[in-house]
């Protein structure tokens, strides 16, 4: 995929969270939801690529949030979790937003969050120095995948729990 493929791609993606978000205004934070694990591959090979990073880190920071319908401010994170149930999952990366005024303490591992960064304290080779710091962070956490027995960076899927019928 080239660069505008990708930016497009990106796009849609964050449409979709503003959707979640949207979908209601009493949320917190929101985890981008996605039905296909094909979207959550491609999702996580589009955040591990530099442009895709640095088209981020420049639409989304301190100075320029996420908003909502309601014109409430999301800060938007670039996070890791475990993608499935048990503890040897796989790694993936994801898209969280919470409202800027609260501060959560996420189990998961955040390489890059809005709200703690601004494009406008660095110069153009900061900015890049970020991006490769940020991209070699994600390396570094998606590389150690199946070596973290944690349950840290482990989002459990929702289970369908069974109805026991009770005998009188």
């Amino acid at each position: 995929m080239n660069k505008k493929q990708n930016k497009t791609i990106i796009i849609t993606y964050l449409e979709l969270l503003r959707k979640q978000i949207n979908e209601d205004p009493s949320l917190k934070y929101v985890l981008l939801r996605l039905n296909k694990p094909g979207d959550v591959d491609e999702l996580n090979d589009l955040l591990q690529q530099p442009n895709t990073i640095n088209y981020i880190f420049m639409n989304y920071h301190q100075e320029k949030s996420m908003t909502d319908d309601n014109k409430d401010k999301w800060s938007l994170c670039i996070t890791g979790f475990k993608y499935g149930r048990q503890k040897d999952s796989p790694r993936k990366l994801g898209l969280l937003a919470y409202k800027s005024e609260y501060l959560i303490n996420f189990k998961t591992m955040v390489f890059y969050d809005s709200n703690n960064i601004n494009k406008y304290d660095y110069t153009a080779d900061g900015k890049k120095a970020v991006i490769q710091y940020i991209k070699a962070s994600i390396d570094n956490y998606l590389r150690n995948s199946t070596n973290y027995n944690s349950t840290v960076n482990y989002i459990k899927p929702e289970v369908k729990s069974k109805k026991v019928k009770s005998k009188k």
